[in-house]
């Protein structure tokens, strides 16, 4: 997996009137990952003054949302929470994982059975796929 591109440290260093070979060459970025940052912040007219209210990820993510989706496959686990569950008298976390798969494929069993009802098409059932998010798609069908 490719190292993600320091986007903060090459706008500062940008806004501190540095050439694009200076910042490649003295801060061992690519020259096309410097050029790629510039042209981007140029095409969202981006304010050097939102750069500190806004975290790495989230810099990264507004710079290349479309490789950061990659990133996203996955919903982080609630550590704390499987935690909590571990406490239980008789609770393993094989027991804890099965529970959660069946708990997973009720709910998947019954988005596909609502979404039958509503008479969603393809497209629309891809981008909750896409989104993740099926309250996303109920609320701009309305």
């Amino acid at each position: 997996m490719a190292k993600k591109i320091n986007v903060r440290k090459i706008l500062s260093l940008h806004h501190q009137n540095l050439s694009i070979n200076q910042i490649a060459k003295g801060h061992h970025f690519s020259k096309h990952s410097v050029i790629d940052v510039i042209h981007r912040a140029n095409e969202l007219k981006f304010d050097d003054s939102t750069l500190g209210s806004l975290n790495d990820e989230e810099l990264y993510q507004l710079f290349f949302p479309e490789k950061f989706a990659g990133s996203q496959l996955y919903f982080k686990p609630d550590y704390e929470h499987v935690h909590q569950e571990l406490k239980g008298h008789g609770v393993t976390l094989k027991l804890l994982c099965r529970n959660i798969a069946i708990q997973c494929h009720q709910i998947c069993s019954q988005s596909v059975i609502l979404l039958f009802a509503l008479d969603i098409t393809i497209i629309m059932y891809l981008k909750i796929l896409q989104t993740g998010s099926f309250i996303n798609l109920v609320l701009e069908l309305k």
